[in-house]
């Protein structure tokens, strides 16, 4: 897995421009089926990477910012054993109920202290430190439930063909990455963009006979 330590940088350029394909996103050769009624945005994350920890509260503030529903999600990248056990983390918060409160708190116990939860001992210090019961949230997080999901992200991730966090895939139709976007200034109007794109195409195949 590709996870630079820094995945945003200072772009020169006119910011108003509108996004370009093949340079600030890709559009799938064949989209799959959108599963819903609203636009559908997805985040492949993991918590190692810091340009998610970045990127995580301008996606939050453009969602809240947005009249129109978007369905959002995020799903963590399993690509090898940090990563797939830094999902366990994810996924048993979610099972507990903790997730909304401790997801930043994960983040920034990773890269603004230097905690490596990956590991059992310092997760467990860790899952303690926070209120949490350690010896109930390792139950779950080795639960066939949780390994369900794990095993999910992982196909999911593999069928998008993602090798780099954070990658957004929009509606299933088309994807873009920090590395495209380039500038954490750009992410919004990137997002409008596709948002609008996808909207159009929605449309259109709803008046065709």
């Amino acid at each position: 897995m590709h996870v630079a330590p820094l995945l945003f940088f200072l772009f020169v350029g006119n910011l108003e421009a509108n996004p370009v394909l093949g340079e600030d996103f890709e559009r799938f050769d064949t989209p799959s089926s959108v599963v819903d009624d609203d636009v559908e945005l997805i985040e492949f994350f993991s918590y190692s990477c810091f340009g998610c920890y970045q990127i995580g509260p301008d996606i939050d503030h453009w969602l809240l910012s947005k009249d129109q529903t978007v369905n959002f999600e995020l799903v963590p990248i399993v690509k090898g054993e940090r990563s797939r056990r830094l999902a366990k983390m994810f996924f048993t918060l979610e099972l507990m109920g903790h997730l909304a409160a401790m997801h930043y708190e994960v983040f920034s116990a990773i890269h603004d202290k230097g905690e490596n939860l990956w590991e059992l001992d310092t997760r467990k210090y860790w899952i303690q430190s926070k209120g949490m019961d350690a010896e109930q949230f390792e139950e779950i997080s080795n639960s066939d439930q949780v390994s369900k999901r794990i095993g999910e992200a992982r196909e999911l991730g593999d069928f998008f063909h993602v090798m780099t966090t954070p990658t957004l895939i929009i509606d299933r139709s088309y994807w873009t990455s920090a590395g495209m976007i380039q500038s954490r200034d750009r992410l919004a109007s990137v997002l409008d963009y596709l948002l609008e794109q996808a909207s159009l195409s929605r449309q259109s195949m709803t008046q065709s006979p």
